[in-house]
């Protein structure tokens, strides 16, 4: 709309001062001045000619058509007036939680404010200010569109931060308490704690570049790095640290293993039954199986090697993640109903917000007010087209 208004008004005044129309108050409908002797019409617009008749006068009726104008511009005003209080709340509920508001935004918000007012006690659209006016108005409403999604999601986040740091923490807990029922254990683990350290670094660190993306007012990053990194590490790693602590009890592992398994085969018999082609899958179960049988047969050799034991545990869960993976792979947008979790070896549940499931736009519709519009402004309904007089002829620029 910007692109369109701002040719709109640029061609209805350089028209208007070509064709002499009352805008400019002529006492003549000559040229005005500086015009004269131009044997054309100004670079841009040959090819236009003046009205029908072969006068260069405006229409009788110009002037009840642009008091018109000017009244629809106004009824308009109410309209801007809700939208500008829209991008107050919003802007509002992100200072609330600590974000500061680019100078951009408050400026835009400022000259929108004094627009609105000027239109609102406008006495004749025959005002090149007002013009100035439509045109700030009109830039506002691109500020909104840029920004006021962000800005309404930052008032959000800090809840769904507070599960992440929460989600963390049980973690955390459940690596700690793992550690410290290794500590007894006759084989180095020193070697596999550091690896599991390292993945639970990570999670932190997509943690803090979460909360950094969201005070840089980069909302959109900052939630895809919580669904995409952040949530899913906390369950891989959860399932890493479960790795650790079945070294404890290799028999209760093997036990669990395989009731992962028999859930696995569950959801491939459910998606069958969807249609949905499952050859993959079961060729992973089928991998599974031999993996657990192999890994059962380990634990019965006397003296077995515990690094080779681990690295077993290490591969069948590396073949549950595969499972998963290619399971969400298949299903895609299907609706499936909901399908249990393949769970290898005991650990900290981990729920995902309800928020974040699904992509980041189905997040960004649940928040209410612009389903259904190419972009915010639109629910408002502002014509800013309004100021062009209805039934002037083309040939005078409105």
């Amino acid at each position: 709309m910007k692109s369109t208004l701002s040719k709109k008004v640029g061609m209805a005044i350089a028209l208007v001062a070509f064709l002499g129309l009352p805008l400019f108050v002529q006492a003549q409908y000559g040229p005005p001045s500086g015009y004269e002797g131009m044997q054309g019409p100004p670079s841009g617009y040959e090819g236009m000619t003046p009205p029908s008749g072969g006068t260069m006068g405006p229409p009788a009726d110009l002037q009840e058509k642009m008091n018109k104008g000017l009244e629809r511009l106004k009824k308009s005003a109410a309209s801007m007036r809700r939208a500008i209080k829209t991008m107050e709340k919003a802007v509002a509920g992100a200072v609330g939680v600590g974000y500061v508001v680019p100078a951009e935004i408050t400026n835009s918000l400022a000259k929108a404010n004094a627009a609105v007012a000027y239109i609102e006690a406008a006495t004749s659209i025959e005002d090149d200010t007002l013009f100035e006016k439509i045109e700030d108005f009109d830039d506002f409403t691109g500020v909104m569109d840029a920004n006021i999604e962000n800005l309404m999601l930052m008032t959000k986040f800090p809840k769904i931060l507070k599960q992440a740091d929460t989600q963390y923490g049980k973690m955390v807990k459940f690596f700690e308490t793992t550690k410290a029922r290794l500590a007894g254990l006759e084989a180095d683990t020193t070697g596999a704690i550091a690896e599991v350290q390292k993945k639970v670094d990570a999670q932190k660190s997509f943690y803090d570049q979460a909360a950094t993306l969201a005070k840089q007012g980069k909302m959109e990053e900052a939630f895809t790095m919580l669904e995409e990194n952040f949530f899913p590490g906390i369950e891989s790693v959860s399932q890493s640290i479960g790795v650790l602590n079945a070294l404890k009890g290799m028999s209760k592992a093997a036990s669990g293993i395989g009731r992962g398994i028999k859930t696995a085969e569950k959801i491939i018999a459910k998606l069958k039954s969807k249609g949905v082609k499952t050859a993959e899958l079961e060729t992973i179960v089928a991998n599974s199986n031999a993996k657990l049988e192999e890994f059962k047969a380990l634990l019965k050799t006397p003296g077995y090697d515990l690094d080779t034991a681990m690295a077993m545990l290490e591969s069948l869960d590396k073949l549950r993640e595969a499972f998963d993976n290619k399971v969400d792979e298949l299903v895609g947008d299907m609706d499936v109903g909901n399908l249990p979790t393949v769970k290898m070896f005991t650990g900290t549940k981990i729920m995902v917000p309800t928020s974040l499931k699904g992509d980041f736009d189905s997040f960004k519709e649940k928040l209410g007010g612009f389903k259904g519009y190419d972009k915010p402004s639109d629910m408002f309904e502002v014509d800013l087209n309004s100021m062009m007089p209805e039934g002037v002829p083309e040939g005078y620029g409105f």
